[in-house]
Formats: structure tokens, C-alpha cells, sequence
């Protein structure tokens, strides 16, 4: 018997792609409306899929997740359909929202035997503009606009875009940039701003006060406010008050430039 090579497993592992490209995909939308009055907490923890909230005058929280599912044939499909779940919680001042993935499958195995699901969760939610936001996700970007509370936002592998947002902010990820624009801070809100893989741009309101410590490894600095830059070649460190300080505003990435732009 001959022996099994790293040619024979990398042609299974194609033959394997190959008929799960080819297989059954079918998607369902979920709807809900929840009574949100402002100064409440939206909290989203998503896997895969992007994440877009937005703002509005409105006392309600209206959701939509658009879910989608591709196995190798149909009846794994509509199984993976049943067990993908959007479970929300609702209270007086908080909405929860989490995804439960079907399994996978066998891993590698699954997809060179065709027992492997993709599974995903694209959600598109309407808050009112004083909302706080813990948003969580793995593979997958996340948008925000018109927002004005605590807001959190974190993923692994996806950009975060945050517009005409204030209040406290913390805005993570690892492979991506982050592009966030805050019309509005107070001295005692902080923000946190950090990636690994990216580029991070920020914009502040020309009259704000506040801290700035910004750092990069291996990229560059540049801002529209007049901030010290600490570098011996290159432009990888700056620290200084804005308009006579307040606000704490830490900016961090490994691999990728800062910018800070005045609004």
C-alpha cells in the first residue's frame, strides 16, 4: 500500500472545496421590533457576519439579521438553518442579542467529505441616538453611526467605522483598520482606540480638549493639531494636550499609520 502524501491530502482537501462551492445555500431574515427608550444598552455578540447600527429619533429598537447558511446538499442546510439562532433578551433598559452557530462539521475532515456548514448572521439594527452599545464580533466588520452613549465595539477579523457617534469610546480589533469620527466628548469620557493589523483614523472637533497618546510600531503619525512627535526616525510616537487637555484619548496599532484629522 502505497503511503499517503501531502500531494493526495492537498488534492482531497480541493475535490472537497470544489463540492462545497457547488452546494446549497439558503438564507431567512429575522425582524423584531422591541419599545427602546433612550439612555438603554444594546448589547450584540456576533461570529461571523457584518454588524451595522444606526441611530434615529425614534423611542424603539428595530432589528434585522439577515441569516445565511451553505452546506454540501440541501437537508444539511435546513438543518443548519434550524440551529442557527438569534436569541434576544429584552429587559426595560437593555436589549442582548447572541448568535448560536450550528456545528461545523469535522473541521478539515468536513470539508474534504463534504459534511462542513458555513454559517453567517448579517445584522442591520436602529436605535435611538442615546444608546450605549457592547458590540462583539469575530469575522466580520462593524458600522456605527449617529450614536451617543458608552459605546464598545470589538472584532477580530474586520474594519470598525464609527460616524457622528460621542460619549466614551473603546474601539478594538485585530486584523483591520478603524475610522472613527467623534462630534462630541467630555473631559471626564475616554477613548481607546487599537489595532494590530491596520490603520487607525480618527476625527475630533477642533475646539476639543483632551490627551492624546498615539504609538505605532512600524508606520507613521500624522495629525491636523499641533501634537510633540516622538521618533528618532520616523514619526512612531506623540503625546500632548489639545486645547489645554482633558479627555483621555489613547490611539494604538502595530502595523499601519495613525491619523488625526480635525472635523
Amino acid at each position: 500500500m502505497k503511503p499517503v502524501t501531502k500531494f493526495h491530502y492537498l488534492l482531497l482537501f480541493l475535490v472537497g472545496l470544489l463540492t462545497f462551492s457547488q452546494g446549497e445555500t439558503l438564507k431567512e431574515t429575522v425582524k423584531k421590533e422591541i419599545a427602546f427608550s433612550p439612555g438603554g444598552m444594546l448589547s450584540l455578540e456576533n461570529t461571523n457576519g457584518s454588524i451595522v447600527i444606526e441611530g434615529w429619533d425614534e423611542a424603539r429598537c428595530s432589528l434585522i439579521a439577515e441569516k445565511k447558511v451553505k452546506a454540501n446538499n440541501e437537508r444539511d442546510a435546513r438543518k443548519a438553518m434550524e440551529r442557527l439562532k438569534v436569541n434576544i433578551d429584552e429587559s426595560e433598559n437593555e436589549i442582548r442579542v447572541k448568535t448560536r452557530l450550528p456545528g461545523n462539521g469535522n473541521g478539515i475532515l468536513g470539508w474534504i467529505f463534504g459534511d462542513h456548514v458555513s454559517s453567517t448572521v448579517d445584522y442591520t439594527v436602529y436605535v435611538p441616538r442615546q444608546t450605549s452599545l457592547k458590540i462583539n464580533s469575530t469575522n466580520g466588520e462593524i458600522n456605527v453611526s449617529a450614536v451617543e452613549g458608552n459605546i464598545r465595539l470589538e472584532t477580530t477579523n474586520g474594519e470598525i467605522n464609527a460616524k457622528d457617534i460621542g460619549g466614551e469610546v473603546r474601539a478594538h480589533t485585530t486584523n483591520g483598520d478603524i475610522e472613527i469620527e467623534i462630534v462630541s466628548i467630555a473631559p471626564s469620557e475616554d477613548v481607546e482606540i487599537g489595532t494590530t493589523n491596520g490603520s487607525i483614523k480618527v476625527y475630533l472637533p477642533e475646539d476639543v480638549g483632551a490627551h492624546i497618546r498615539a504609538k505605532t510600531t512600524n508606520g507613521s503619525i500624522k495629525s491636523d493639531f499641533h501634537i510633540p512627535v516622538k521618533g528618532k526616525y520616523n514619526s512612531k510616537k506623540a503625546e500632548g494636550d489639545l486645547n489645554g487637555g482633558g479627555a483621555e484619548i489613547i490611539l494604538r496599532t502595530v502595523n499601519g499609520s495613525i491619523k488625526i484629522r480635525k472635523l
